[in-house]
C-alpha cells in the first residue's frame, strides 16, 4: 500500500515538473524599458541648450544564415539533451534571441523585440529623463535630423544562453528535485552596444562610448519563469546611465560650429 502510495506521488511529481515544461515554454515575453530595474541618470542642471535626435540603431550583429568566424549567428545546443542521464543539464545558445527558431528558452517560447527601434526608444527615455539638454530629445529616422546633434547607437552583441537543470536524472526524475526547491534553470543575458554623438553640420563624431554586459537569471518552479530575457533592459539602462555619465564629463568640450 505504501509503496503504491509512494509511486502515485512520484508520478505527481514527474507530471507537475512536465506539465511546468509544456506550459512555460507556451509564453512570449517582450522588451520593456520602463520596468526595467534600476533608476535612470539623471543631472540637476542641462549641460547644453542645443537639440539633440536619436536615430534607430545601426546592427552589427551578423545577418541570419550567413557564416564567419567568430559570428554564431545560428542557434547551437538543443533541450533534448535533458533526457539523457549523467547529463548535468540541457542548453542552448541564440546569438539573436528575438528571432524564432526550433529551440525554446530555458523557460520561455519566444522573445519579441525590434532592438534598433525599441533601443533607440530606451535612449531617448534615458535623455529627456536626464535633463543633460534642456530641449527634448526625438526619435528621427536615419538622415533626416534637423538638430544640433545626432545620437546614434550601435548594436553588437545580444547572444541569449540558457540551461535547463536535470541534475543528470533527465527530465523524468527533475522534477522531483524542482519541487522540493532545486533551481530549474538559468538564463544568461549578453549586450554589447555603442554610443556617438555626431554634429549634424560637420558630420564629425564628437564623442564615443562603448559598453558590455552580462547579466543572469536562475528560475525556480515558482520564480522567474518566463523571464529569460528579462535582463536586456536592465543592461541598457545601465550602458545608457554609464555613457550619459560620461557625455556630461566630456561635453563642454563639444560645441557645434
Amino acid at each position: 500500500m505504501k509503496l503504491l502510495e509512494s509511486r502515485k506521488i512520484g508520478l505527481c511529481v514527474m507530471l507537475l515538473g512536465l506539465a511546468w515544461l509544456a506550459a512555460s515554454c507556451a509564453s512570449t515575453a517582450h522588451f520593456d524599458y520602463r520596468r526595467a530595474a534600476g533608476t535612470m541618470q539623471r543631472f540637476r542642471h542641462p549641460i547644453s541648450h542645443q537639440t539633440v535626435c536619436v536615430e534607430p540603431f545601426r546592427d552589427f550583429r551578423q545577418a541570419v544564415g550567413t557564416e564567419g568566424r567568430g559570428a554564431a549567428t545560428s542557434e547551437s545546443g538543443t533541450f533534448a539533451l535533458g533526457w539523457l542521464p549523467l547529463v548535468p543539464y540541457a542548453w542552448v545558445s541564440k546569438a539573436r534571441p528575438e528571432v524564432s527558431g526550433e529551440h525554446n528558452f530555458a523557460t520561455l517560447n519566444s522573445y519579441w523585440c525590434q532592438f534598433d527601434v525599441e533601443l533607440a526608444g530606451a535612449t531617448v527615455a534615458s535623455l529627456n529623463y536626464s535633463h543633460l539638454f534642456s530641449t527634448p530629445c526625438v526619435l528621427a529616422a536615419s538622415g533626416v535630423a534637423e538638430t544640433d546633434w545626432i545620437f546614434r547607437g550601435a548594436l553588437y552583441d545580444t547572444t541569449y544562453e540558457g540551461e535547463r537543470l536535470t541534475y543528470g536524472v533527465t527530465y523524468l526524475l527533475a522534477p522531483a528535485l524542482w519541487v522540493v526547491g532545486f533551481p530549474t534553470g538559468v538564463s544568461h543575458n549578453r549586450l554589447s552596444v555603442g554610443f556617438e554623438l555626431v554634429n549634424r553640420r560637420t558630420g564629425k563624431v564628437a564623442w564615443q562610448f562603448h559598453y558590455s554586459g552580462k547579466a543572469n537569471t536562475v528560475h525556480w518552479l515558482y520564480w522567474n519563469v518566463g523571464k529569460d530575457a528579462s535582463r536586456y533592459p536592465q543592461l541598457m539602462r545601465v550602458a545608457l546611465n554609464a555613457a550619459l555619465y560620461d557625455l556630461s564629463q566630456n561635453f563642454p568640450e563639444l560645441e557645434v560650429p
